[in-house]
């Protein structure tokens, strides 16, 4: 996955993504073969006694986009 330039700004997302809540589960997609980071996915807003949530990804490299596999 494409990143800015800066270190500071993929820690500060790294963190954002997987220290806010510790109720959400974040996983980072990656690729079989290339073993390359292509995207993320979040599981938040979990509430256990209805077993519903949200679930979100984002797929950042575009040559990974709309692939079924």
């Amino acid at each position: 996955m494409k990143m800015p330039n800066e270190t500071h700004s993929r820690e500060k997302l790294i963190e954002g993504l997987f220290v806010a809540n510790h109720d959400d589960k974040n996983l980072i997609i990656i690729e079989k073969e290339s073993k390359k980071e292509i995207g993320f996915c979040s599981i938040y807003d979990i509430n256990n006694s209805n077993q519903s949530a949200e679930i979100s990804f984002l797929i950042g490299e575009n040559q990974f986009r709309y692939r079924i596999s």
